[in-house]
């Protein structure tokens, strides 16, 4: 359990990836972090920048889907004469000209009280003066830009004296000079404006700031952890959810190639066989009728690989026996091959206690239990 914050934040900042990884803000996190805003003085701050950037992406994303299905619906009807495969297509369409993501993401964070400061104020040299002197947010080679106008936007109306602003963002090395703390860059840029009593920090992802100042705050409920840990609780099964969680669980493993392997082999999961061997480590309430579920359980996850022969040769006797081979000549460097490792996973989800029904789901961290 994280260590319980003595201080509410005034601002809550989101960077661009935090809402690319939850585009239809449904994750447990997300619903924490909603009903924190509502019994909260706490305001929620999008920047204009981040917005745009996140509706930007999402056109992409999309758009790269189309040109997928397209590829794949034209290699499906050369392979089974099929004459009817653009229908998908044409799903596709119809759903993204009846629905404006632009539109729901505007409609979801305005009802949250959530507040969309421009740029358009920023003076442009004063960018160009942070780019030539490589101050961060700009990087040494240049690259930069959006996370400066995002700092420059937080900097210009949200570090104010004797308050606690949190930028939630998962690339906190963009802002961070070490152990998500503001740069030292950053931090002169807070004592030139005499504001030394404002409090800024990082925070590397929703779920970490919601473990740091939101889940301590919540009310236990240790009575419910003992009947969801026996079984008993109707609507909810950890294993069925975690079958029906399945590519969250294979994406968290992927994204995360050190739990499998050194992270040097490109691994891959291939199964994940969940046993029911789950602990359930804490349930607290979010609101009235809705509960959060912390667990986590160990899994075997079979992974494919690719191995330098070379180096497979050279494996002792026992460390090939953990190795399937796939296919010996992958190409005249490697062979693709499966291993199988014990992998932990510490998972928590949102639970309705009136409608019986789990809302939402999501993977804290994976680590390899070896």
């Amino acid at each position: 359990m994280p260590q319980q914050s003595k201080r509410e934040p005034t601002f809550v900042i989101l960077d661009a990836n935090v809402v690319i990884g939850d585009y239809w803000l449904r994750s447990p996190s997300f619903l924490l972090l909603r009903e924190f805003l509502k019994n909260s003085k706490a305001t929620l701050v999008v920047p204009k920048i981040v917005f745009e950037e996140v509706v930007n992406h999402h056109r992409e994303d999309v758009r790269k889907l189309k040109a997928d299905t397209q590829d794949n619906l034209r290699e499906a009807a050369r392979l089974f004469r099929a004459t009817n495969v653009g229908n998908w297509l044409n799903e596709l369409n119809t759903r993204e000209a009846k629905a404006s993501y632009e539109q729901f993401l505007s409609e979801q964070l305005t009802k949250i009280g959530a507040v969309f400061p421009d740029y358009a104020n920023i003076p442009h040299g004063d960018v160009v003066k942070r780019d030539l002197r490589r101050r961060k947010p700009f990087q040494q080679s240049g690259k930069g830009y959006r996370d400066t106008l995002l700092w420059e936007t937080i900097l210009r109306g949200y570090v104010l004296p004797d308050t606690l602003t949190v930028i939630v963002t998962h690339n906190s090395k963009d802002f961070s000079g070490g152990d998500d703390t503001l740069h030292k860059d950053l931090l002169q840029d807070i004592w030139s404006r005499k504001t030394v009593s404002a409090h800024v920090v990082i925070s590397p992802s929703l779920l970490a700031f919601t473990d740091t100042y939101i889940v301590p705050h919540l009310t236990r409920r240790k009575e419910f952890a003992v009947l969801v840990q026996n079984n008993k609780v109707q609507g909810l099964d950890l294993e069925e959810v975690c079958e029906e969680q399945m590519d969250a669980l294979v994406t968290a493993v992927n994204e995360d190639g050190w739990a499998m392997t050194d992270g040097s082999y490109d691994p891959e999961v291939d199964v994940i066989d969940i046993s029911n061997d789950f602990s359930v480590d804490d349930v607290s309430e979010v609101s009235r009728d809705v509960l959060l579920v912390e667990f986590g359980f160990v899994a075997d996850v079979s992974f494919t690989y690719f191995l330098p022969i070379s180096e497979y040769y050279t494996m002792s006797e026992k460390e090939t026996e953990k190795i399937a081979v796939l296919d010996p000549n992958w190409n005249e460097h490697v062979m693709r091959v499966e291993s199988t490792t014990p992998i932990s996973f510490s998972c928590r989800l949102t639970f309705n206690t009136k409608t019986k029904k789990v809302e939402s789901f999501e993977v804290d961290s994976v680590e390899n239990a070896v």
